[in-house]
């Protein structure tokens, strides 16, 4: 009926933008969800919604993530590889090219890098480790939970058995 009111010209218009939103609907919610699993990869829904280490230290912080793995091995065979991360260090255990600027992470525990205290400096990014580019140890809890902080973030960890001999690793 109201085809025969309304001119072709202005009904290819429609029919454009109706697909064009349905278009980017689709897309926003496709991001929208990506996004969602991606702050949340590995950790149920306990992990996510609930208490981290370091939760008090920073408050309505604009990004947060809760991410989880589970490992093949008791927290305090876990605790010697992520005292020792960072630039200079033992790497990041990612993408060596993007992340240390080529340099392979390390395939075993650096004693020199084993012994941390809350107020250290953690983690650097760069050659030049300070409070602009490193982290600092705000509490830790050997073998269960370490974290790092900055006046504007924090990066937790939290090792957790899981009940069959591997430890649950729920970074946020």
């Amino acid at each position: 009926m109201w085809s025969s009111m309304v001119p072709r010209k202005v009904q290819r218009w429609i029919r454009r933008t109706l697909v064009a939103l349905a278009a980017v609907g689709g897309a926003v919610t496709a991001v929208a969800r990506y996004r969602s699993w991606h702050l949340t990869w590995g950790a149920t829904h306990d992990e996510v919604s609930g208490p981290m280490p370091g939760d008090d230290l920073l408050h309505g912080a604009g990004f947060v993530a809760t991410r989880a793995i589970s490992i093949a091995a008791s927290p305090d065979r876990v605790w010697p590889w992520i005292v020792q991360v960072g630039y200079g260090r033992a790497g990041f255990y990612s993408y060596d090219l993007l992340v240390n600027l080529g340099r392979p992470s390390t395939e075993e525990v650096l004693e020199e890098f084993q012994s941390l205290s809350v107020g250290d400096l953690a983690a650097p990014m760069t050659a030049t480790a300070d409070d602009r580019t490193a982290f600092r140890v705000a509490s830790l809890d050997e073998p269960r939970s370490l974290v790092w902080s900055k006046p504007d973030s924090t990066w937790a960890w939290r090792l957790t058995a899981d009940g069959a001999g591997g430890p649950v690793l729920a970074p946020a």
